[in-house]
């Protein structure tokens, strides 16, 4: 009777589990990677360092130090700051900033 009960106490958490998985997959999409010409989150600056030169800068806010990188151009309209969040990092927006380094 032990047995009995056990066996099925483990076969009503395996088809919890299992339904579980599924509606997790279900609901929430997987993001796959993309290109990393286009995307976001894919690029690392060792890749195109060659035609996108950058200067390392250190800024002063208060009692800390930031690091930031400017980027030039021959002739530029402006100056654009991007700020990355919590979750991502400056090389993540480097198809962005490659986009207005080279429209100047």
């Amino acid at each position: 009777m032990v047995k009995i009960f056990f066996t099925a106490i483990m076969v009503f958490y395996g088809i919890v589990t299992i339904l579980s998985v599924v509606a997790y997959n279900a609901f929430f999409v997987r993001l796959h990677p993309k290109s990393a010409q286009t995307t976001p989150g894919n690029y690392c600056y060792q890749r195109l360092q060659h035609r996108l030169p950058r200067e390392e800068l250190d800024i002063a806010s208060g009692d800390n130090q930031l690091r930031g990188y400017l980027y030039s151009t021959s002739n530029p309209y402006g100056l654009v700051v991007l700020c990355h969040g919590f979750h991502n990092g400056a090389d993540d927006y480097l198809p962005v900033i490659e986009h207005f380094v080279t429209n100047g």
